[in-house]
């Protein structure tokens, strides 16, 4: 069922996220957890703007953008 591939894909995508945070919090390869997590975020944005339009929500999570990419190219 699509229901259940939705929500697998939702677990699959906090997984990911959490796994992640870990990174960041233990400083292990940081530079290649910023890259994925910029991705990951700007697919969020992408769909959030395809979906209800430039939101409140979509501005933030662009600003998170911002921040995974600075994390990304920072020394």
């Amino acid at each position: 069922h699509s229901g259940n591939l939705a929500i697998a894909l939702v677990i699959a995508h906090g997984i990911v996220l959490s796994v992640i945070g870990l990174a960041f919090i233990f400083n292990y390869y940081r530079r290649i957890a910023a890259g994925l997590l910029t991705l990951m975020i700007l697919e969020i944005v992408v769909n959030l703007i395809l979906s209800s339009g430039l939101s409140d929500i979509a501005v933030r999570d662009i600003g998170l953008v911002g921040a995974a990419l600075a994390l990304f190219f920072s020394d």
